[in-house]
């Protein structure tokens, strides 16, 4: 499921903002204390850093604690609508069951899993 974004991918996306904007106001005096191909492969890895940043956690985690990682399956228990602006989207609500046999319901706004999007599917 969704989390929120972490510290690391903060100071990143604050970095690659900051350094993007004091290159653009060296370069209007300028002032070249870097190469635009060096600001360019900076910014690269920043993205790139970006863009792989949870697989790669995902990954670690995998292979470090391997064995807390289970299947579970979600029964989706409604369908709903959320206006955005002059449009708006389908989300879904499922429900699941831990490994601790705890039952829990979430929304999800974001899937490519949900093959077909009617309710008691699962």
């Amino acid at each position: 499921m969704y989390k929120g974004f972490s510290k690391d991918e903060i100071i990143i996306s604050a970095s690659a903002l900051t350094a993007i904007f004091v290159y653009r106001i060296l370069e209007t005096v300028k002032i070249h204390i870097i190469s635009p191909k060096a600001a360019i492969l900076m910014l690269i890895v920043m993205i790139a850093y970006l863009c792989f940043n949870r697989v790669k956690k995902l990954i670690f985690n995998l292979i470090k604690d391997g064995n807390d990682f289970y299947n579970a399956i979600a029964v989706v228990q409604d369908i709903r609508y959320l206006n955005v602006g002059r449009s708006g989207y389908n989300f879904y609500v499922v429900k699941y069951e831990d490994e601790k046999h705890i039952t829990h319901t979430q929304e999800i706004h974001s899937s490519f899993s949900i093959k077909n999007g009617k309710s008691g599917t699962v």
